[in-house]
């Protein structure tokens, strides 16, 4: 799908996808949604009380990601400006992931279609997040040297082929 896409596009692509690495794991947590029931129900209580450990939590491995993407890519001082705007993006992508799942995961006893209706805020939200990482990434991309695009291009290659281990194997 992705080898009629110029590299650049390519790349920007492989950005918006390989950030969603981080918050990956907590969608695949998430237990089927359900509606709020009349009174919070122990387990809903609890699930809130440790609702700022999963934030902090997912904080970290947000910054972990941008802290390993920026080394790996090798950002310069020069290219901190656009480096800067584009981790900025992936933090409030972050954040609005965090809060769509934990709202997902705060609901009680939906039926099959309100379950799949929040199914869809969660994808909908990720998607609004790639747009706007594809967009952030664009000017990181055109500031990179041909070694960093050539790094950066292997390095998201796993998006194009689907091998999750290409990148270490080529780096």
């Amino acid at each position: 799908m992705f080898q009629a896409f110029r590299p650049a596009t390519r790349a920007v692509a492989a950005a918006a996808l390989l950030s969603s690495f981080a918050v990956l794991p907590a969608l695949a947590q998430t237990s089927p949604a359900a509606a709020p029931a009349a009174a919070p129900s122990a387990s809903a209580t609890a699930a809130a009380a440790s609702a700022p450990a999963k934030e902090a939590k997912h904080s970290a491995a947000v910054e972990s990601h941008i802290t390993m993407l920026k080394k790996k890519l090798g950002i310069t001082s020069d290219q901190e400006a656009t480096w800067d705007t584009f981790a900025a993006v992936m933090r409030d992508n972050g954040e609005a992931i965090e809060a769509a799942v934990q709202q997902r995961e705060a609901t009680k006893d939906l039926d099959a279609l309100h379950d799949l209706q929040s199914y869809a805020n969660v994808a909908q939200v990720h998607a609004d997040g790639a747009k706007k990482l594809a967009a952030a990434f664009e000017p990181v991309y055109a500031a990179l040297t041909p070694a960093q695009k050539k790094n950066a291009d292997t390095m998201f290659e796993h998006v194009r082929t689907g091998k999750m281990d290409g990148a270490k194997k080529k780096m």
